[in-house]
């Protein structure tokens, strides 16, 4: 698991590829002016705000992760039988809380906040860090997807302009009190109810990694996994499963889940990967760096329509939560949270551009604890804050202190 999702929780297999560092370069170098417009705020009043895209009616839809809830696990899966017993750094100091306080918004271009789906899966862990809903995506619809998930297509599903919206549940599962809700993909109703499409829970207790993270106190094994990121590609979902190290693919049509590379094996150990873009024929995923050290953004090409053997590109991103591409050249920009010599300040996380020549330029800074970002169709980034802390306060003492504190702002790249 990352050092991000531990730090928070805390107060497939594609196996070759060129060697990597074994251990990231320290810290990035930044440019200390900033480039572009600052920030402004876009929306308010959003609870947990997570990863956001922009759909195919050009109007911004944000994953809201909640607040958790009151049902504490059971020890029993769905069908009454024990489930692995979880003791680890994410059940300290008290158990998960979970239940329905996840959603699914749609922002308009005045700010106004519009709610698409709400009583979704939502969990707290021991110190109120909240795993709920944390992506969204659009897939193209056909017709002929009837006869696959047994319903018609034009039943019940939330169409944008031919496209059906899914959300990415990170935060589910028997371990967290949700054995009837795991963590995985959900496709939202029209009527604003949801149902799986893929159990991503069930396929990580069946599919261990290859360097497996501790259990105990100390450990961060999270039996259910922490699915984090999804993006579409053709008609196709591609997940970053942070926990395991595992780049996911899964069909939205059958629930059929396919592992495309495990970061575990390719580094050797915890690799923390948490974001995933794709521009033309290439793949990137973002880490969160391991131990304190630097993050990584890995790159992969296309082989036969899915991303090939995974490398290392760049070892000097502070904690990265976000990657889009924009502004100058269309360059890679990444959103860090916090630097790696002050984490969990407030108001210390920057989008950073990324040149060819490697070197990063700050474009956006004095962000308060921001997770997602995603690309405009005006050209300009958006970013969701206050998506995990408070003001002064990054571990909050009571989850309902989260509830509408959290923003989208938006700057030029």
């Amino acid at each position: 698991m990352s050092a991000f999702v531990a730090a928070l929780l805390f107060a497939a297999a594609c196996t070759e590829s060129p060697p990597v560092p074994t251990q990231p370069a320290a810290g990035p170098s930044l440019a200390a002016e900033l480039s572009g417009g600052g920030p402004t705020v876009y929306a308010t009043g959003l609870t947990s705000p997570r990863n956001l895209k922009f759909g195919p009616d050009g109007l911004l839809y944000v994953s809201e992760g909640g607040i958790g809830g009151d049902m504490n696990p059971t020890g029993l899966d769905a069908d009454g039988r024990p489930c692995l017993p979880v003791d680890n750094m994410f059940t300290v100091p008290g158990p998960y809380g979970s239940g329905y306080t996840g959603k699914v918004s749609r922002v308009w271009p005045d700010g106004h906040v519009e709610t698409i789906a709400s009583h979704l899966p939502s969990s707290h862990d021991g110190t109120n860090y909240v795993l709920g809903v944390t992506d969204v995506a659009f897939v193209p619809g056909e017709h002929d997807d009837s006869h696959v998930d047994g319903e018609a297509w034009d039943e019940k599903p939330f169409l944008v302009r031919g496209q059906a919206l899914y959300a990415l549940v990170e935060g589910g599962g028997c371990s967290r009190g949700l054995p009837r809700s795991p963590a995985g993909v959900i496709r939202i109703n029209r009527d604003g109810s949801f149902r799986y499409v893929a159990d991503i829970s069930a396929w990580i207790r069946t599919h261990p990694n290859a360097v497996p993270q501790p259990p105990g106190p100390s450990g961060d094994e999270e039996p259910d996994g922490v699915p984090h990121m999804m993006i579409t590609v053709g008609r196709q979902l591609y997940v970053v499963e942070t926990n395991h190290n595992f780049l996911l693919e899964v069909n939205p049509r059958t629930g059929a889940i396919r592992a495309l590379a495990d970061f575990s094996a390719l580094f050797g150990g915890d690799v923390n990967p948490i974001v995933i873009e794709h521009r033309g024929s290439d793949f990137y995923v973002g880490d969160f760096g391991t131990s304190g050290g630097a993050a990584r953004l890995w790159k992969a090409g296309t082989v036969s329509g899915r991303p090939g053997p995974f490398s290392v590109v760049d070892a000097t991103f502070n904690p990265i939560v976000g990657l889009a591409f924009g502004g100058t050249g269309n360059a890679l920009v990444a959103l860090e949270t916090f630097a790696i010599d002050n984490p969990f300040a407030p108001n210390t996380s920057r989008a950073v551009r990324r040149s060819a020549d490697g070197s990063h330029t700050m474009i956006a800074g004095g962000l308060n604890f921001a997770i997602g970002l995603t690309r405009g169709p005006d050209g300009a980034l958006y970013a969701s804050t206050t998506a995990y802390g408070l003001e002064n306060d990054p571990n909050v003492p009571d989850v309902h202190l989260a509830v509408g504190i959290g923003r989208i702002v938006r700057f030029t790249p």
